[in-house]
């Protein structure tokens, strides 16, 4: 009996081992798409860049397009604006116009081999905002600075907006004292650069458990959700080992109205970033608004407010 159980148990088993197999199919492959990312506001020039969307079998270097044709359109009349020509010094596509805020804007992306990308935005409605005052919190190596910004919200729309912090430094490349020349100093280089920061109110807000050491940062996004159509203060935050010289220093906050579509650009990219590495986490597509691409493409509002620590 126990023969023709085990003897049972095996011709089950080759039954289903015979009956395997393995059948080769050819997934299409993927089709690529132009990315367009150009993000503009009323007080600089236009810039963009445009490249192709990488596939699941190819290597993560980004492959930038330098032979584009980049068009900007009035998109109300369809009256053609201009052409971007690429810079090879910048690596990006450069357009002389003044941006209008007036205008709704209708960019456009023609390479052969791929769909026309394109893509609508203008520049989002003014809005007041001022700097309330910038103090020195505590002194020690780290010390910590203060500053906050008043924002008047439009209590009429949803509305979006970004902060940067940045610092405007001056300095002397490769000067060393010459002792033969003593009175010799080089031409003053001056740079401005993005600095870390954090806003403990927005977070505050947002529920999230803060960490002053480790969640800061270079820009942040918010909705007016919490202060809809309120004068609203801004608490900016900057740890003093940032500010190499804050006597001489300049500092700008560069405060963004935005829209819709550039908030959730920011917010998946960060999303992104976060779970990047992480083989458990779910994925996450980078939000777009270009039509047959990929990209961003969008006009924002920005008050550039320059202030002083005390």
């Amino acid at each position: 009996m126990k023969a023709i159980y085990i003897f049972t148990i095996l011709a089950i088993s080759l039954l289903f081992i015979s009956c395997e197999s393995v059948v080769d199919y050819d997934l299409p492959p993927a089709k690529e798409k132009l990315v367009i990312s150009c993000i503009f506001d009323q007080l600089n020039t236009w810039q963009a860049d445009v490249s192709v969307s990488k596939t699941i079998t190819k290597s993560d270097e980004k492959k930038k397009i330098s032979d584009a044709k980049l068009s900007l359109f009035n998109n109300k009349t369809n009256d053609k604006l201009g052409e971007f020509v690429y810079n090879t010094d910048a690596q990006s596509y450069k357009l002389t116009l003044p941006i209008d805020p007036n205008i709704e804007y209708r960019i456009e992306a023609e390479k052969d081999g791929y769909d026309k990308a394109s893509s609508v935005s203008k520049i989002q409605n003014p809005f007041m905002a001022s700097i309330h005052s910038a103090e020195l919190l505590q002194q020690s190596e780290t010390g910590l600075y203060r500053i906050y910004v008043n924002m008047q919200d439009d209590p009429n729309a949803e509305n979006y907006y970004l902060v940067k912090l940045l610092i405007e430094e001056t300095y002397y490349p490769n000067w060393e004292w010459d002792p033969e020349n003593p009175d010799y100093m080089p031409d003053p280089v001056t740079t401005t650069r993005n600095t870390y920061f954090y806003s403990k109110e927005l977070n505050r807000k947002n529920g999230d458990v803060f960490d002053e050491v480790d969640d800061d940062y270079q820009y942040l996004i918010f909705d007016d959700k919490y202060f809809n159509g309120q004068n609203f203060k801004l608490d900016l935050y900057v740890q003093s080992y940032d500010l190499t010289n804050p006597e001489e220093n300049k500092f700008y906050v560069e405060l963004f109205h935005i829209n819709k579509d550039l908030y959730e650009y920011y917010r998946t990219v960060e999303l992104y970033d976060e779970n990047d590495g992480n083989p458990f986490s779910q994925p996450v597509q980078i939000h777009t608004n270009i039509e047959n691409g990929l990209g961003i493409f969008s006009g924002s509002y920005k008050n550039h407010l320059k202030f002083s620590v005390k």
